[in-house]
């Protein structure tokens, strides 16, 4: 792969989770650019459709984001700009894999790839796709989710729920309160969970 490799991500810790996947299974490490939110990573994207590819072929271009509430409306709203880009016969519906969208012959645009956090089929965030890399065994998790669904009148939204789950379960580690990719560096969180692998397969079949 000679082109530029540009992979987009939300926040901070989706940048952190994604470098140390593909570290931990020597995948060849994009740029990876953390954005800020969902909206400023929108924008960027339309930026990059229309900035790589043009010089290279080979130039590739990933995302991944939040599904949030609904992965069908966030679905669109990527679809809509690779339709604007030029892109043909993208798919109705986000692959369960990961989607990859490949350019027309000739078209002048990168070969993009799309991960929509946790699995591409439910709605949720980065924090739900690292509870699935949370050991079965592991006996903590069920009383985490317990203590943090026993709360009377909890100050967080309930979408938010996965993210007070996971950081009450880190604050219990040997090591309490690492961050996510030193969790999964320290196989707190197991980066060949199955959820992780087919993440892996997805990177390495876009950056591979």
């Amino acid at each position: 792969m000679t082109g530029n490799m540009v992979l987009l991500v939300e926040g901070r810790d989706d940048e952190r989770v994604v470098d140390r996947i593909c570290r931990e299974h020597r995948i060849p490490c994009p740029n990876v650019e953390y954005r800020g939110s969902d909206s400023d990573l929108l924008q960027e994207f339309s930026t990059q459709l229309k900035v790589l590819g043009k010089e290279n072929t080979e130039d590739v271009l990933g995302v991944v984001i939040d599904a949030d509430t609904s992965v069908p409306s966030r679905w669109q709203s990527l679809r809509d700009r690779l339709d604007n880009a030029g892109f043909l016969d993208v798919p109705d519906q986000p692959d369960s894999g990961g989607t990859i969208v490949a350019p027309a012959t000739g078209g002048l645009l990168p070969k993009v790839g799309i991960w929509i956090m946790p699995d591409n089929k439910a709605s949720g965030k980065l924090e739900d796709f690292l509870a699935f890399l949370v050991p079965p065994s592991d006996p903590h998790w069920s009383h985490a989710e317990s203590c943090v669904d026993s709360l009377d009148r909890p100050r967080f939204r309930a979408a938010d729920r996965s993210k007070a789950v996971i950081y009450t379960w880190l604050a219990w580690q040997q090591s309490p309160g690492l961050q996510f990719g030193t969790a999964i560096r320290s196989r707190f969180l197991d980066p060949d969970a199955p959820h992780a692998l087919q993440l892996v397969h997805w990177l390495r079949e876009l950056f591979g």
